[in-house]
């Protein structure tokens, strides 16, 4: 969906983006895809950080 033009920031009902999906059910090859293809980082960040409280 990527190389079709997909909104890599697109979120749904909980305001999950495809990014925070992945790093959520630790899916690698998913992280590196997305991030490759200029997914922000900022949210990871946060959802991150969450975890570690």
């Amino acid at each position: 969906m990527i190389e079709q033009g997909a909104d890599l920031e697109a979120e749904d009902k909980l305001g999950d983006t495809a990014l925070k999906k992945a790093v959520k059910f630790k899916q690698i090859d998913a992280k590196m895809k997305h991030i490759h293809a200029g997914a922000k980082l900022d949210s990871i960040a946060i959802c991150t950080e969450a975890r570690l409280k």
